[in-house]
């Protein structure tokens, strides 16, 4: 049986970078709207006098409200980025799901890295924005690679959640960065051997470019993180 098809309204649409937005949406009729922090929806876009199926991830925690977040990269190429690039406050737009099995392993039970780049970090803040909520003590590290500081995904909010909550940490590294920045610098691969070599009694969480995911998975199993505890997702 194909899954039921959802409408959601666009509430917002915010400017998170030079070529990324997000989009407050929220979900239409009486059944109700739940997720797992980390899951996805898949937005069918009017391609061809049918639809096509585009998956997104969730870019924010399960709510009271049937309200949810997407985070998208602005392009030419992908039809569905053209499709939400041409949306305005007050559209309507089809989907079904959630789906996805690359998710928050609740309760959080062991210090947790969350590694990503680009909109590879939309699932990680719907995850720690849980995480965090159940403040539970145990360290939770993000560490989020960009190219530039005007490109680093939810910044404003990774720095307020480590002055309200002790055991957050937020990692910056820019593989292009001004003179003037005064944070870690280079490939989010330059990066993790300083934070999990060593480590095995930790959960890891990566989201990104297949070559990222690759690479982060092998570094883990070479430095002895088990591999039920390395949680991933691929985009692209």
């Amino acid at each position: 049986m194909p899954p039921s098809r959802r409408r959601a309204v666009v509430e917002r649409i915010e400017d998170l970078a030079p070529s990324v937005r997000a989009y407050h949406l929220r979900v239409e009729g009486k059944e109700p709207f739940s997720h797992q922090p980390g899951q996805w929806v898949s937005l069918l876009v009017p391609f061809w006098g049918g639809a096509a199926k585009r998956v997104y991830s969730i870019a924010s925690a399960p709510a009271p409200a049937p309200k949810f977040e997407l985070c998208v990269k602005q392009g030419p190429g992908e039809q569905g980025d053209q499709y939400l690039g041409k949306l305005t406050r007050g559209a309507s737009v089809e989907f079904t799901g959630p789906g996805g099995t690359f998710v928050l392993r609740e309760p959080v039970e062991r210090e947790a890295f969350f590694i990503a780049n680009g909109t590879g970090v939309a699932p990680l803040r719907a995850m720690l924005q849980a995480a965090l909520k159940a403040s539970n003590g145990y360290r939770l590290t993000l560490l989020l690679g960009a190219r530039s500081e005007p490109e680093l995904l939810y910044g404003d909010e990774w720095r307020t959640f480590e002055s309200s909550h002790e055991n957050f940490r937020f990692l910056a590294t820019l593989s292009r960065p001004s003179a003037s920045w005064p944070g870690r610098k280079g490939r989010v691969l330059d990066q993790t051997a300083s934070l999990i070599k060593g480590r095995s009694d930790i959960d890891v969480y990566v989201c990104g470019q297949p070559h990222l995911v690759t690479q982060v998975r092998r570094q883990c199993q070479e430095w002895g993180v088990p591999e039920e505890r390395v949680h991933y997702e691929k985009y692209g």
